[in-house]
């Protein structure tokens, strides 16, 4: 089986390729640690970037806001 048909079966069922949604996933998972107050360079160790300025385009690419606003929650 080529690569391409586990990649189109996969966009095909999900709506996005398979970096979109494991992205998606990393960053869900950073939400998550970040609540629970865990700091920024440590969120970004634990869900697998490669540096803390990496993890912080990639969240407020996908959330809209930094993960320090984030973990601030509303109302600062």
């Amino acid at each position: 089986m080529s690569e391409r048909i586990p990649a189109r079966l996969f966009r095909t069922e999900f709506g996005m390729t398979y970096p979109q949604w494991r992205t998606g996933v990393r960053v869900f998972h950073a939400m998550v640690l970040l609540a629970e107050g865990a700091s920024v360079s440590e969120t970004g160790r634990q869900c697998g970037w490669a540096t803390t300025s990496a993890f912080i385009y990639t969240f407020s690419r996908t959330m809209g806001q930094t993960p320090g606003t984030y973990r601030i929650g509303p109302g600062g």
